[in-house]
């Protein structure tokens, strides 16, 4: 690798035979006028100090052959947005030089030239001196070819010439100040050899700010060191269909598909995604083509939880299984969902086993909800619920796999239980149902459960209180009771008064019998209950609260199986920034931390001890200089320390140090939550299967 600072006109772009290629895998051409404000105004600042020049960033590019022994071809690698944007540039002032006569013929002929085009080239597509990525090439071809009419004029390419030429035109300069100021801009410029890593340069590059995502990352990591042609191949075989059949959903995919192999939630934030995919993808052995072939499956069964099917009638019970998926919107069920869609579309599991297992997760994650159960738990299950069935019962998961889920759901005794029946009546009848966000998915499965053939559409639907959000003067010599405020602030919002309606909203403080005998209330079937209620209050809404129960416990039914006898393990992630768990009547039986051995534990002061020392091994000079830190994790104690009786209870490490264990078991998570981040393990995962106590 030669890494030299250079003027980017004279030094890079100048050699008379050379093209710049923007590989398929980098992004297309991105610039706002924002950027272009900047760049412009950075080179009028230069006309105005001829002494000065300006330095715009790295150029970092590849050769990847000689045409036809002449002609050197480089694959850009970093920079492709401003040597576009400086291409840009110099195509503006050549052409309004252009417009200004014969004296600025030669210094049209130079810029052209030399740094437009290849002027021998006897081939067309080594004529220009930069070759834009596929999705850029045919509107920057235009722009060269001076075919405006065909031109896309909301493409960035011709936007973004527009702005340089209008610029230029704008100048109070002379135009030959402006073209030496082009002259003075500067970058470093750094040529790879063959055998350099340019994956492992490009990240370098783009942890010191470029702003790409973590697609972005996996797709240049993939594609990057393949062979141009292949680059091409893949790209537009493979990468394409994925980013058409994903479109903004493609990191989410990631992220989903990722939680499916591993069988633990990966965590979101910058590049994190992108690091998981890395690990994951470098440990297969599997050629890239026929890997994303099959990531082109897993990402049509994803599409499949992303837009609603057109099969609506109720004979088509996968579909709409899909559809109230898709409906009830808790995408934290997402990775176990993939991979049965993903065997359903392979055909491994037919549409009534999956179709029962997916109303199996919706019953699951609805009595959980309705029970306020904090969502970790289900997040944490989601992610090991497919690896851990499909690891047990190998190709006979297949077999009845429905069964074999259910009988699992039942058996779950950690905070990921399944809430069985007492508990989902309770809450459904008396909690407040207005406040949860499954509020109009409930009513709008409670109103389809009357319905034969076809779903009704709630979109123009709205909840309704029977006796109104906000009381008035008129309700209560209705309801005709004392503590009549306290009862109607703890009743308003329970399910039993609430219900779907289509009329106007100046409708919502009328008497019952008025509400009830309304042509647009009464159409719904959820509504008919109220014809033969002739007093709305307490008694009334509380048995309709039972009743709907009774229609709710049928269509989110607790599994109809045998739980398993023995003690029920889950796997948590407890480095998860997003996990609010409460681990203290729970036991660890084993734990795995990023790449290290599984170690079996029996209590969490043995984890504790175990994770200390795997630490300590790891970096003992920065794990010391950490846990000596005077109130380090609030602690106003010693921590760590050469003599054990400095320490309450402790627990040795190594043959010099010891630790304090006599912390509880949040404590004893938090400590090690904050040193292992400290020490720069940001995207670990300690992987720690537990029982209950």
């Amino acid at each position: 690798m030669e890494a030299k600072e250079k003027v980017i006109l004279r030094d890079v772009l100048y050699n008379m035979k050379s093209q710049f290629c923007i590989p398929v895998f980098q992004r297309n051409y991105s610039w706002n006028e924002k950027n272009c404000e900047r760049l412009f105004n950075d080179i009028c600042e230069l006309m105005d100090n001829k002494e000065r020049n300006h330095f715009i960033g790295s150029f970092v590019y590849k050769m990847v052959k000689l045409v036809d022994i002449q002609y050197i071809q480089f694959v850009l690698i970093d920079g492709q947005q401003r040597l576009t944007s400086l291409t840009l540039i110099l195509k503006a002032l050549y052409d309004y030089l252009g417009t200004l006569g014969v004296e600025y013929e030669q210094l049209c002929e130079e810029i052209k030239d030399s740094y437009l085009f290849n002027k021998f080239a006897k081939e067309a597509n080594l004529k220009l001196k930069l070759k834009p990525n596929k999705e850029d090439d045919k509107n920057f071809n235009y722009l060269m070819s001076n075919k405006f009419d065909e031109i896309d004029k909301n493409s960035l390419i011709y936007q973004n010439y527009k702005y340089f030429l209008d610029r230029i035109k704008g100048l109070d300069a002379p135009i030959e100040s402006f073209y030496d100021a082009l002259q003075r801009l500067e970058g470093v410029s750094v040529t790879l050899d063959p055998d350099d890593d340019a994956q492992m340069i490009f990240e370098s590059l783009n942890s010191t700010g470029l702003d790409l995502t973590d697609v972005d990352l996996i797709r240049n990591y993939l594609l990057m060191n393949c062979p141009p042609s292949e680059q091409d191949d893949l790209y537009n075989d493979h990468w394409i269909k994925l980013e058409k059949t994903l479109d903004k959903n493609f990191t989410d995919f990631v992220r989903d598909y990722l939680t499916l192999k591993n069988g633990v939630v990966v965590q979101s934030g910058k590049n994190k995604v992108y690091t998981a995919f890395k690990k994951y993808y470098d440990k297969l052995s599997i050629n890239l083509a026929d890997f994303l072939t099959d990531w082109e499956s897993y990402a049509n069964a994803y599409a499949m939880l992303l837009k609603p099917s057109d099969k609506k009638e109720k004979k088509y019970v996968f579909e709409n299984a899909l559809n109230d998926t898709i409906m009830l919107g808790i995408k934290t069920t997402y990775p176990f969902l993939l991979g049965i869609i993903y065997d359903h579309n392979k055909k491994l599991i037919d549409d009534d086993n999956a179709s029962k297992i997916l109303r199996l997760i919706e019953s699951y994650a609805v009595r959980r909800s309705i029970c306020s159960i904090q969502g970790g738990a289900l997040s944490q299950i989601m992610a090991s619920l497919y690896k851990e069935l499909t690891e047990k019962y190998k190709v006979d998961f297949y077999n009845d796999s429905y069964l074999k889920v259910a009988t699992k759901m039942a058996s779950i005794n950690t905070n990921a239980y399944f809430p069985k029946n007492d508990q989902f009546e309770d809450e459904f009848t008396s909690r407040d149902m207005y406040s949860s966000p499954l509020k109009k998915y409930i009513l709008y499965k409670l109103e389809n459960s009357f319905q034969d053939k076809e779903i009704i559409n709630i979109d123009n639907l709205t909840i309704e209180h029977v006796m109104p959000n906000t009381i008035t003067e008129e309700w209560k010599k209705y309801l005709n009771m004392e503590n009549v405020d306290d009862f109607h602030e703890q009743y308003k919002n329970r399910i039993g008064n609430l219900t779907l309606t289509a009329y106007n909203s100046e409708m919502g403080q009328k008497l019952f019998d008025e509400k009830k005998n309304h042509s647009d209330f009464s159409r719904l079937y959820l509504n008919k209950y109220f014809q033969s209620i002739s007093k709305w209050d307490k008694n009334a809404i509380n048995e309709r609260g039972k009743s709907l129960f009774s229609i709710a416990c049928k269509i989110w039914p607790f599994p109809d199986v045998v739980p398993e006898k023995e003690l029920s393990s889950e796997s948590y992630n407890i480095l998860d920034e997003n996990d609010d768990i409460d681990y203290s009547n729970s036991k660890p039986l084993k734990f795995k931390f990023d790449e290290y051995d599984e170690v079996h534990v029996n209590n969490w002061s043995s984890l504790f001890q175990e994770m200390m020392k795997i630490l300590y091994n790891s970096n003992n000079d920065l794990f010391v200089s950490i846990m000596s830190q005077e109130n380090y994790c609030g602690s106003t104690r010693p921590m760590l320390s050469l003599n054990p009786s400095d320490l309450r209870y402790e627990g040795r490490i190594s043959t010099d140090y010891y630790v304090e264990m006599n912390n509880n078991t949040m404590r004893k998570i938090k400590i090690l939550k904050t040193l292992i981040n400290d020490m720069g393990y940001d995207n670990s995962t300690l992987i720690v299967n537990v029982v209950p106590a």
